[in-house]
């Protein structure tokens, strides 16, 4: 009997051991337990409900468990319920929220067993965890793939800005706020979205109200200022806000007109800079925001900002494939006009490469080179020119290709105009073209083309033929009467020496000057013609240059008593060329300084030499020549203006007869001068080797 008892006691005691190593295993699990009645009502709740719902094992024995059900999740509650109640032995896992004891909802994963017919039991079994942690990262996840199919669905921004506001209110905030800039840094678009509708009316009243005068230590337009996120956990217990009560008064008013519990704030940022802010604010006590919320922020503002950053530069690429479709209609039409006026303008241009190569012509060019059209030009050989044309310059000489002014443009000597004339080998027909040939340069101004216009000046030298076939006609039919009348002139200054009748010499005198200068004249005049049919002759013979100027310098010198001429330098040089046309360049020169200085009374004549030209330069001091005459008075029959715009006297052939004979020795000639400092005139010739 007493051995009965002794196992009987043995047995209680392992049997009391197991069930207190079962309710510490109980109390000790991080999953809560808890048995209801059929009705709903809490029998047993282990301790770990406390780090559940908030609520002690105590408060909560003998309750209605279902009231703490979210409304949203209480049909589906109530139906799994029900159907466990119908099955004994049954089992059933749900997912639900349940009210929190400090007023949030706590999301629950519970498994139920039906144990109503064990009758060491008789409850309803319920297991149940927290999985509000894995519920919300599945939440934002969700609002992350939303809020990117709603940022790729539209381009129109404003509306999908306010799309996102109404995603994050009610899921995240109960306030959100979204800007964004423009590319002066102002604020062109902003999203706005409260949990109550009827607030926001007052949210706009109140930003309205202090936009200018509201603190910028927090809020959205600190954001867009530094850049930095901000996160406020508890608004009213955060010290730096209330610290300086005075400076920001305008912000806590709005704080507490919109009843803000929790605040967070990220900046736009997009390829390192701030495109605008997003805001986060919690009106509910249960909902403060974290740093797991901020990151959270932190990756919904990235995509924002990435969306938007590739809608600006969408429209940016729209709005310049517009432009450049707009450029490119008005270039198309500017072409088309430029191709029209170049097909029906008279004058050859033509544009070619470094190499030669024609990169376009014009109807003209091709007519002119005895081509049907551009097209069948652009397939002629590159030297087809010389295959049909003879090429010489004014002078008669033959223009290599090398002097063509479209290669020494090319070569870098600057824009040209040349006259060439052009006779066609087949059947001796003469053009005669004005060239003029322009560098075309690339963006480090090296010319990379040239353009060349041709201008046919036929008609006009032909005219110009017919004009200098008169002059030279008159000029021979007016010489043999002026050489009679200088000889009768001679003998009757011969005849009135000897009556001594000094008043009739005095006469004759003048009257033999104007005939000698209408003899010099007459000369010039044919000397011109001459030249243009190229019968002008010339004595080349060396001769010693600086003896011929200081002869000619005495000779001048006698002639004139308004003038002193002083002579400088000296050259050494000896000269292959016609003395008598190099005297008379160096004569017209001088008498032209005598002439066109009244008012000053010296010349100087000076001499100088380099390693192979040497310089005559004539310098007067009178009034000067306009630039805009210097390159055009060389020309034949070019007359300079005074400052009343009347003409000098003179016919302008002095100087053209001097720049053709200095041509003609290889040299060259300038003038140097300003209005009121006098001119310099200067000629080069080429030295003969000793």
């Amino acid at each position: 009997m007493a051995t009965d008892m002794n196992r009987q006691d043995a047995a209680l005691d392992v049997l009391r051991q197991s069930e207190e190593r079962f309710r510490a295993l109980i109390q000790q699990s991080a999953d809560a337990i808890q048995l209801l009645s059929a009705e709903g009502k809490v029998l047993y709740s282990s301790d770990s409900v406390e780090r559940v719902s908030g609520y002690r094992p105590e408060e909560i024995q003998g309750v209605d468990a279902r009231p703490y059900v979210h409304p949203d999740d209480f049909p589906a509650f109530m139906e799994a319920f029900a159907s466990l109640l119908q099955t004994p032995g049954g089992r059933v896992t749900l997912q639900y929220r349940v009210r929190h004891k400090n007023g949030s909802w706590v999301w629950v994963e519970a498994t139920g067993s039906n144990y109503l017919h064990d009758p060491h039991i008789q409850a309803i079994v319920g297991n149940f965890r927290n999985i509000t942690e894995r519920k919300q990262a599945e939440e934002r996840q969700r609002l992350l793939n939303e809020a990117s199919e709603k940022l790729a669905s539209s381009l129109d921004q404003q509306f999908t800005l306010q799309e996102i506001a109404q995603l994050i209110v009610p899921e995240l905030a109960d306030y959100c706020r979204i800007a964004v800039l423009d590319e002066q840094r102002q604020i062109k678009d902003i999203a706005v979205n409260h949990i109550d509708p009827a607030q926001l009316a007052l949210v706009r009243e109140l930003y309205q109200q202090y936009k200018d005068r509201a603190s910028s230590t927090y809020g959205l337009q600190r954001l867009l200022e530094t850049g930095q996120p901000e996160l406020i956990s508890d608004v009213a217990h955060y010290e730096p806000l209330y610290e300086n009560e005075q400076e920001n008064a305008e912000l806590l008013t709005i704080i507490d007109a919109l009843g803000l519990k929790s605040y967070m704030g990220m900046p736009l940022i997009a390829r390192g800079k701030v495109i605008g802010a997003i805001t986060f604010s919690s009106t509910q006590p249960q909902r403060r925001y974290t740093h797991e919320d901020l990151a959270f922020a932190q990756e919904l503002a990235r995509r924002i900002a990435i969306t938007l950053d590739n809608a600006r530069l969408y429209e940016e690429a729209q709005q310049e494939l517009v432009r450049r479709t707009q450029l490119e209609e008005q270039l198309q039409r500017a072409n088309r006009q430029l191709e029209a006026i170049l097909k029906t303008i008279d004058d050859g241009i033509i544009l070619q490469d470094r190499d030669g190569k024609i990169l376009y012509a014009n109807q003209a060019i091709a007519t002119l080179n005895g081509y049907r059209s551009v097209e069948e030009l652009l397939r002629a050989p590159a030297l087809f020119y010389e295959q049909q044309f003879e090429v010489t310059d004014e002078q008669g000489e033959p223009l290599s290709p090398e002097r063509f002014p479209g290669r020494r443009v090319i070569a870098g000597e600057g824009p040209l105009q040349v006259t060439v004339r052009l006779r066609k080998k087949e059947n001796s027909d003469v053009c005669w073209l004005l060239i003029t040939s322009t560098a075309v340069t690339d963006s480090r101004g090296r010319p990379w083309a040239v353009l060349s216009v041709l201008h046919d000046i036929t008609q006009f030298k032909e005219q110009e033929q017919r004009k200098d076939e008169f002059i030279a006609m008159a000029s021979h039919e007016l010489r043999t009467p002026l050489t009679s009348l200088k000889g009768f002139l001679h003998l009757l200054g011969q005849r009135l020496r000897r009556q001594q009748d000094t008043q009739a010499l005095v006469y004759l005198e003048r009257v033999d000057h104007q005939v000698t200068r209408l003899t010099k004249l007459v000369t010039d005049l044919l000397d011109i013609s001459r030249m243009q049919t190229g019968q002008l002759d010339y004595a080349m013979q060396p001769f010693q240059l600086d003896t011929l100027v200081r002869e000619i310098v005495e000779t001048v010198r006698e002639g004139t008593a308004s003038h002193h001429i002083r002579l400088e330098g000296q050259t050494h040089a000896t000269i292959l060329g016609d003395a008598d046309r190099i005297g008379q360049v160096l004569i017209n020169l001088l008498t032209n300084a005598i002439r066109y200085t009244p008012d000053a009374d010296m010349i100087v004549v000076r001499l100088s030499a380099g390693q192979e030209n040497a310089c005559v330069s004539v310098q007067d001091f009178g009034p000067g020549i306009a630039r805009e005459h210097q390159q055009k008075i060389f020309e034949r029959y070019y007359q300079v203006s005074d400052a009343n715009h009347q003409p000098f006297a003179g016919l302008g052939i002095g100087l053209y007869l001097a720049s053709e004979i200095i041509k003609r020795h290889h040299g060259s000639i300038s003038v140097e001068s300003a209005p009121g400092q006098g001119a310099t005139f200067s000629f080069t010739l080429p030295m003969q080797k000793r």
